[in-house]
Order: structure tokens, then sequence, then C-alpha cells
């Protein structure tokens, strides 16, 4: 038969093998809010970078067609003119080279259709940006009644959706990533 003290002694040691075990596990919680945080803040930070660089590369992309496309009609122009006017048939040849060569290679490059995939890589990531920031700030909360394992879920299938944004998307140039780097530096951007 046990006595009192020995009923209150178990009593004592389960309340203390409860608080152990709860101890334990808000720590082990504790450190998976902090790697879902950290998670969450290095995909914001590698969305920011791939975001700005895709929308660099839309700039130079779109920059370049109006350079080669103003360089064609000019050529032209000038071939045009030289041939009516009956200047000298070297110009009128020189010209309409120039003019032919600049619009082949922006036939071949087509650096507006490749902007304009950029472009919409950019905003695609942008959008989910957005997504990311909102389980980032609202669902890891301390506040947030969102389960830990559905903050887990949700970084995953934003991890895979960026996933298949950069597989669709048109590849970078270092200096897409240098340009986009520099704007986030001087703190152009917030992520």
């Amino acid at each position: 038969m046990t006595s009192r003290g020995d009923v209150a002694g178990e009593t004592s040691r389960g309340d203390y093998l409860y608080v152990t075990a709860m101890n334990v596990f808000l720590a082990v919680l504790g450190d998976l809010h902090q790697s879902l945080e950290a998670e969450a803040d290095h995909m914001l930070s590698d969305l920011l970078y791939t975001e700005e660089s895709h929308f660099a590369a839309a700039e130079h992309g779109q920059r370049s067609h109006l350079l080669f496309g103003g360089i064609a009609a000019v050529s032209a122009a000038i071939a045009a003119a030289s041939v009516i006017g009956q200047w000298s048939p070297v110009v009128a040849a020189v010209a309409a080279l120039i003019a032919s060569a600049v619009s082949a290679v922006l036939t071949l490059v087509n650096p507006q259709e490749t902007a304009q995939k950029h472009l919409d890589t950019g905003r695609d990531l942008a959008a989910l940006k957005v997504e990311l920031r909102q389980v980032r700030n609202l669902d890891l909360n301390p506040a947030s009644t969102v389960e830990l394992a559905d903050v887990r879920r949700s970084l995953a299938e934003l991890a895979n959706r960026k996933n298949e944004i950069d597989r669709a998307a048109p590849g970078l140039g270092e200096g897409s990533f240098r340009k986009a780097g520099k704007k986030i530096d001087r703190g152009d951007f917030v992520p």
C-alpha cells in the first residue's frame, strides 16, 4: 500500500516529466519556427534578386530593340533617299546593307519578344513574392493560428512554383544580375 507521500511524490514526478516534455516540445517548435522564418527570408531574398534581374533584362531587351530598330529605319531611309536623290550609289548600297543586316539581327535575336518574356517572368515572381511575404509576415506571426506544418507545406509549394517559373523563363546574363544587385544594394526595392 502506498502512503500519501508516495502519491504526492508520483504526482510531482509526473508534473516534472510533463513540464520537461512541454519545454522540449516548445523548444523544438521554437527552433522549427525560427527555421521556417529563416527559410522564408532566404526565399524572399532569392525572389527579389531573380525578379529584379528579369526586369533589368527586360529593360535591356527593350533598349536593344529600339536601338537596332532605329538603326535599321535610319539606314533604310538613307538608302531610299540616296536612290531617289541620285546620290552616290556607294552610299545607297552601304545604307541598304546596314539596314538589311540590322533587320536580320532583329528578326533572329528578337529582343522585343525576349524582353516581354523577361517582363512576364518578373511579374510572375513579384506575385509569388507577395504570397511568400504573406506567409512570412502573417502565417509565421506568433499570434497566428496557422500550424507550422501548414506553413512548411506553403513554403514548399511556393518553392516549387518558383522552380516552375525559373524553368520556363529565358536565361539571364551576368549584367542583369549586376544591375539588379546595384539597385537592391542602393535600397531601390523592398523585399
